[in-house]
């Protein structure tokens, strides 16, 4: 079976996280990785089995031939999936995932990045705030510099290992964060986390969502221009 997760050509550790955390999960059970997208529809469609796990990729780039296997998948962008009896749904990241595929609402659990926490423990706080973007927010470097001129620690979602930036989330006492998987990872050890919403192509749905899962209402500081 391949673990199928969208992949930025310039990273984004939410979805990286996926190839360090599911053969930790499930050893022996990955057999190689697929990227999810429409490019790669045809390519997918010939597989046996896929795994989805972390991201906001269930929907109608999902091909049908291969059996499907939802362990924390979020919806969010594009239309929903059709569900049929290729799809087993273990959990979905959370209530209004569920609620879009028509499925038990019992089924939304939350987001499995927070299983991080069986492998990686907690750090010593050497950051006092930490700011971590969105990836496409953080392309234009913008507030790297704001961050610098701040005195504040900054955090690259785009960096090639994802551990990288987990240990830096875990080594703040507090993080400012526009990345919803900079706010799971705070949330995940314990660490207090503020959203920001700097730029309309923050996906709203997927916040909302994921917060539900946990009984938070999604609140961010808005500092859209």
């Amino acid at each position: 079976m391949k673990l199928c997760y969208y992949h930025d050509n310039e990273g984004n550790f939410g979805d990286d996280l996926n190839a360090w955390l599911w053969p930790k999960l499930l050893p022996g059970v990955i057999q190689g990785i697929a990227k999810h997208g429409e490019e790669y529809y045809e390519e997918n469609n010939r597989e046996a089995a896929l795994l989805y796990g972390i991201g906001t990729i269930l929907d109608q780039r999902i091909p049908p031939l291969p059996v499907k296997f939802i362990a924390g998948s979020g919806v969010g962008y594009f239309s929903s999936p059709e569900i049929d009896e290729k799809y087993n749904i273990y959990f979905v990241r959370g209530p209004q995932t569920a609620k879009k595929l028509g499925i038990d609402p019992s089924k939304a659990l939350t987001d499995p990045a927070i299983l991080l926490r069986e492998f990686i423990p907690e750090a010593e706080k050497i950051h006092e705030v930490s700011l971590i973007m969105h990836c496409d927010t953080a392309k234009s470097g913008y507030w790297k510099n704001i961050a610098n001129d701040l005195g504040i620690h900054h955090i690259d979602p785009r960096a090639k290992d994802p551990l990288i930036v987990i240990n830096d989330l875990i080594a703040s006492k507090y993080v400012i964060t526009e990345s919803l998987h900079g706010a799971i990872i705070a949330d995940a050890y314990g660490i207090p986390w503020l959203p920001i919403n700097t730029m309309p192509h923050i996906n709203q749905f997927k916040w909302h969502d994921w917060c539900q899962s946990i009984n938070v209402v999604y609140e961010p500081a808005n500092l859209v221009s």
